[in-house]
């Protein structure tokens, strides 16, 4: 009997001992969903983010939309039941939708993707907090930023969170918000004050942290090198979803234009030697980010798996959201057929004028630029910057003055400016200058049968080139013209000297080749302005539009004729045009002195 009672409490303290020692963690396995950037690209758009044809369409060739986000979603979900699905910011602004629609139509579609949460981005302040309240109010989803001041805006008092923090299979997961600073320039927040973006998401990070949240992601619109700061600097920061530069991330051979700026995810080591995952997903919904993340049951990262999903037409789209979507395009439909301006000329964006010659219609469009910064001029400036630059492959069109009765549309005028760059403003020295307009003419041929898009339309800028010299010696003038002066005039570019220039997201993120720009702009803002909503403006302005030739560019020792300066219908007067670029010698008047600042 005492053999048997010793080994029964054996056996008890063996229990008791084995149920005292945790067995080890299983590694939590969490998906992350991901879109920002996506300027209400409701239905599907082009490969460039421009307006889906019908027949780009049938043919296969558009990318992205609601309808395929919501379908995709929720076939992951249902795969994966560890899944989050955040968005980093800019729903707002972007389209014609948006031009119509504003909140609601970003609002009802919105929810339709159900989020798990979305951090603020500049866009959602472009119409000021009346603007931005009744969306938030409406959202079925947390808007969060840690790293704003509400207190001087009652009216967002309580709508706008720092963090969300939601519980999946017993983990506790933390979801930090942040706001690009910019947003108090660039945008409309009215009494919101934006504070630090790293110091913004530490300290809500070290708060949940206390509170017993080990699995912390922060999710925000600051730009892909703020991203890299905060995952470097925060360092209870487990996963950095980012927005606002548009980056796009990948691993091995791109699967459409998107060039990769880095792999996905990015991983950023910290000094205490943990790696950070950092992601994006490029723009406009064509791509939905797709990160698997593992983590031990300290809430470390272990390990990362995944990829965008390139939302092509493979993607079906939900028969539900394409019904949902058809009364608000009927509006849309209507707003192309309206009047945006008026031409008493023809605007030139013909392949072989603009490609090759100063156009007018590329005088427009890069006058426009400047227009748009003389609301930000400082103390002492007409206007923030004095000069800009267009790269000609931009200009997709002309507007013909006998059409309507010289008539501009909405529809015409997305002809001419189907791509959704920004307009945005660069530093950069006069050397830089210089040989960004050497390399505008360093493949020059004006015999092309398919002229290159890096000829360079300019605003504020004289140059004369003669192509006959070696490349990188064929600006034999160049002169700006001032910003920081009482009188706009033009002076000799020097070398050392800064220039704010305005030009496209696409020309300083070096498209056509401009690698020359965007390996030395000392400083890039971003002001997130559409260039078609930038000419629209500068339409009501101008209209009657009557745009000219003004010798901005000349070119000496060149003799051919400028399809710019010749109507090639039958029966078209040139009367009293030059119709031809002349050899001349060129002598350089010096410039006006301007009056004192």
């Amino acid at each position: 009997m005492a053999t048997l009672l010793c080994l029964w409490m054996l056996l008890v303290l063996s229990v008791l001992r084995t149920s005292s020692t945790p067995l080890p963690a299983e590694p939590f396995q969490l998906t992350i969903l991901h879109i920002n950037d996506i300027h209400c690209r409701f239905e599907e758009a082009n490969k460039f983010g421009g307006a889906c044809t019908t027949q780009d369409s049938a043919d296969g060739k558009c990318f992205g939309g609601y309808a395929r986000l919501v379908h995709q979603v929720r076939q992951i979900r249902n795969q994966r039941p560890n899944t989050i699905f955040l968005s980093a910011g800019d729903f707002f602004q972007g389209t014609i939708w948006y031009t119509i629609h504003k909140w609601k139509a970003v609002s009802r579609f919105g929810n339709l993707l159900n989020l798990t949460a979305m951090s603020l981005g500049n866009h959602e302040f472009d119409d000021g907090i009346d603007g931005l309240l009744p969306f938030v109010e409406a959202a079925n989803h947390p808007v969060i930023a840690a790293n704003i001041d509400t207190s001087g805006e009652p009216r967002l008092d309580g709508k706008i969170a720092k963090s969300k923090v939601i519980e999946i299979n017993g983990r506790r997961i933390g979801i930090i918000g942040y706001l690009t600073r910019e947003t108090m320039f660039i945008s409309s927040p009215e009494g919101v004050q934006i504070l630090d973006e790293v110091e913004g998401v530490r300290q809500e990070a070290e708060r949940l942290k206390k509170d017993g949240v080990n699995i912390l992601i922060a999710v925000g619109h600051a730009g892909f090198p703020k991203d890299i700061e905060i995952a470097q600097q925060v360092p209870d920061i487990d996963v950095v979803v980012g927005g606002h530069t548009n980056t796009f991330l990948w691993n091995g051979p791109a699967p459409s234009t998107e060039e990769p700026q880095g792999p996905y995810p990015t991983l950023v080591a910290q000094p205490s030697g943990r790696n950070v995952p950092v992601v994006q997903a490029f723009a406009f919904g064509k791509y939905l980010g797709n990160l698997t993340v593992t983590f031990n049951d300290d809430g470390e990262v272990i390990a990362t798996d995944g990829l965008p999903i390139l939302m092509d037409k493979t993607v079906p789209r939900d028969a539900h959201v394409v019904q949902q979507l058809i009364p608000y395009r009927q509006e849309v439909d209507a707003l192309s057929e309206q009047q945006v301006g008026k031409t008493l000329v023809f605007l030139d964006g013909t392949r072989n004028s603009c490609r090759i010659f100063e156009c007018n219609l590329g005088n427009f469009i890069a006058d426009a630029y400047v227009h748009l910064f003389t609301k930000f001029a400082g103390p002492g400036q007409w206007s923030k910057v004095g000069i800009a630059l267009v790269n000609s492959g931009a200009i997709r069109s002309s507007i013909d003055e006998r059409a309507r009765n010289g008539s501009i549309t909405y529809g015409n005028l997305l002809s001419v400016a189907p791509f959704p760059n920004t307009v945005d403003v660069i530093k950069i020295n006069g050397d830089t200058l210089k040989k960004v307009l050497e390399f505008s003419v360093q493949d020059y041929d004006r015999f092309a049968s398919d002229p290159l898009g890096g000829f360079l339309q300019v605003s504020g800028i004289n140059v004369v080139y003669d192509v006959s010299r070696p490349r990188g010696d064929r600006v034999v003038e160049l002169l700006a013209r001032c910003n920081n002066c009482r009188m706009p005039a033009y002076h000799p570019v020097e070398p050392e000297a800064v220039y704010e220039v305005a030009v496209s997201s696409y020309l300083a993120g070096g498209g056509d080749g401009y690698a020359i720009l965007k390996g030395n702009i000392i400083e890039h803002t971003l002001t997130g302005m559409l260039d078609a909503d930038t000419i629209i403006s500068y339409m009501g302005r101008m209209t009657p539009i009557t745009a000219g030739l003004e010798r901005r560019i000349v070119f000496v020792n060149n003799t051919l004729t400028s399809p710019c300066n010749q109507m090639l219908e039958e029966g078209s007067s040139t009367s009293g045009v030059a119709t031809s670029v002349p050899t001349v010698s060129m002598t350089i008047t010096p410039p006006i002195k301007a009056g004192p600042a």
